[in-house]
């Protein structure tokens, strides 16, 4: 899946199925990951948890303080879905920065121990990842599973630290 990669001020358009590579400035945006919106906008998240939007057409802005998410992901709305870790709530922004809603997930503080990845399903229910650990939750946040090995004979822990890819339609992901 093609990604936005921001490393020092521009960004990289990477489409590693069709060897492309997009470069645009980025003055503002913080290095690390990002995604493009429904829009046209970018959302770039720092390794430090300041996730900050650039529209089009209008210089970045911050969401947020410092510390504040350690997870994001694009929905197929344009939305972002952001983990925000100060307040252990999943929230939902619009391309623009405004809060639609949030979902508290209901998971022991312990078992959610800074995601760093989530990703979403067409439904709303969406998984989030990290330490070690992947939970399932329905749109309203109650957990409807939780896997810490991986399946199969083996049974391997999970990594600590993984991506996460999903096909939004037919509710399969891929570690």
């Amino acid at each position: 899946q093609p990604r936005w990669l921001v490393p020092r001020h521009r960004m990289f358009w990477v489409d590693t199925r069709l060897g492309t590579r997009t470069v645009r400035a980025a003055p503002g945006l913080p290095a690390g990951r990002a995604e493009k919106l429904g829009d046209g906008s970018v959302a770039a998240l720092s390794p430090g948890g300041v996730l900050a939007w650039q529209d089009a057409d209008a210089a970045p802005r911050r969401i947020g303080g410092g510390g504040l998410a350690s997870a994001f992901t694009t929905a197929a709305a344009g939305n972002a879905w952001v983990y925000d870790a100060a307040q252990g709530r999943v929230r939902v922004l619009t391309p623009r920065g405004r809060e639609v809603h949030s979902v508290r997930p209901l998971a022991r503080s312990a078992g959610l121990q800074f995601p760093q990845q989530i990703a979403v399903f067409a439904d709303g229910s969406f998984l989030l990842g990290g330490a070690g650990e992947l939970w399932k939750f329905s749109s309203t946040g109650i957990p409807a599973w939780r896997m810490d090995r991986i399946p199969g004979p083996v049974a391997e822990s999970l990594p600590s630290s993984f991506q996460l890819a999903v096909d939004r339609r037919a509710g399969s992901f891929v570690l």
